[in-house]
């Protein structure tokens, strides 16, 4: 990152701070909306760029101490995710019930976006390649897909669990935290699994990956530096996050806006690190780096996100939320039967995953 886009971002983070609180104190009277737009640009641009800082401090921490490849692989994908973790903890720990419903709805409606995310890889990759299908990386078939499988059948229980709740008129429901505490240890053991699997792995690629090592190498500045750029990072990231979540709770609490709307936008803007890293990688022609990114943050945020919210805090039941957990449900059972039938993703089913979405998104902005 250059200096003077540094400077450009604190620049505005400050500005957009002194405006946020102007708005929250009443000092002057700035319209909500466009203050919320102009908010979600400076924090999608201050949380994306501050993202890379994290990935490459974190690329560069796991190569200092040995890990294998492909355990780097997850720890880039999932400092991909750590955006939408921040606002969904930091709007979960206002303790206000609109904020937390915001979180869950905001973190479910990712896996919808990711889905969107996984056809717009296949689009790409299919142009760049000429092919009408794209085979998916070996790893997701052996790894990635049993949580996949797992993330569809404890939705499919949660949806139904759900439904029952609203049709019995218990509306003041809430999901049990053991529920959360499954999820997370469910996804904690998968990525224990990885590790183990990936240094069984470690010498087929010894030889590839030698090269990228030396050159990693010689482009960093030691251990300091990664330690200070994934300082950097991280506190761009709360600091951006912080921002936009209190905004967002000042609004919700005094302007009437739209709970849906709220966690749509948080949504968009937590994951686009992860957006970024797998649209660049599948132009790069990159496409298993694409497609284990963008399928890897599905169950990160189904599993990891949504288990750690629900973990700290009652999660309310209601038509939104139940309609949520179907529509993951559904999007997984979907990827799953497109990707294990021949182990790959073609445009038609591609085009499949996307309308499932529309469907979804259109249900839940009607709603």
């Amino acid at each position: 990152m250059k200096r003077y886009e540094s400077a450009a971002m604190v620049f505005a983070l400050i500005l957009n701070a002194a405006a946020i609180i102007s708005f929250q104190m009443g000092i002057y009277l700035i319209p909500a909306l466009p203050l919320f737009v102009a908010s979600l640009a400076i924090v999608s641009w201050v949380i994306g760029r501050s993202s890379e800082l994290v990935v490459v401090g974190l690329e560069g921490l796991a190569l200092d101490l040995g890990f294998p490849s492909y355990s780097m692989g997850v720890l880039s994908s999932l400092a991909s995710t750590i955006p939408e973790l921040t606002m969904t903890l930091m709007a979960v720990a206002t303790g206000i019930e609109e904020m937390i419903e915001i979180a869950v709805i905001a973190s479910l409606s990712s896996v919808g976006i990711g889905i969107l995310l996984l056809s717009l890889v296949t689009f790409i990759s299919s142009f760049k390649t000429g092919k009408a299908s794209i085979e998916v990386p070996r790893e997701v078939l052996t790894e990635e897909l049993n949580a996949v499988v797992f993330t569809l059948s404890a939705y499919l229980v949660l949806s139904l669990l759900a439904s029952a709740h609203l049709v019995l008129g218990d509306r003041g429901s809430f999901m049990p935290r053991g529920v959360g505490f499954i999820l997370t240890t469910v996804y904690l053991s998968y990525l224990i699994r990885l590790f183990f699997s990936s240094d069984r792995r470690e010498d087929k690629g010894k030889v590839k990956r030698e090269g990228s090592v030396e050159k990693s190498r010689k482009g960093s500045f030691g251990r300091s530096s990664v330690l200070v750029k994934l300082l950097v990072g991280l506190i761009g990231i709360f600091f951006a996050g912080w921002l936009i979540v209190s905004l967002t709770e000042n609004l919700v609490s005094r302007t009437g806006f739209q709970l849906v709307h709220a966690a749509l936008a948080l949504a968009a803007v937590g994951t686009i690190p992860e957006h970024g890293v797998a649209i660049v990688s599948a132009v790069k022609g990159k496409t298993e780096l694409a497609f284990g990114n963008s399928i890897g943050g599905l169950t990160q945020i189904a599993l990891l996100v949504v288990g750690l919210i629900a973990s700290l805090t009652p999660v309310p039941i209601d038509a939104y939320v139940t309609t949520q957990f179907a529509v993951t449900s559904a999007s997984m059972l979907m990827l799953k039967f497109f990707v294990r039938d021949d182990g790959k993703i073609d445009i038609g089913e591609a085009l499949m995953m996307v309308a499932l979405q529309i469907l979804a998104f259109d249900v839940l902005l009607s709603a």
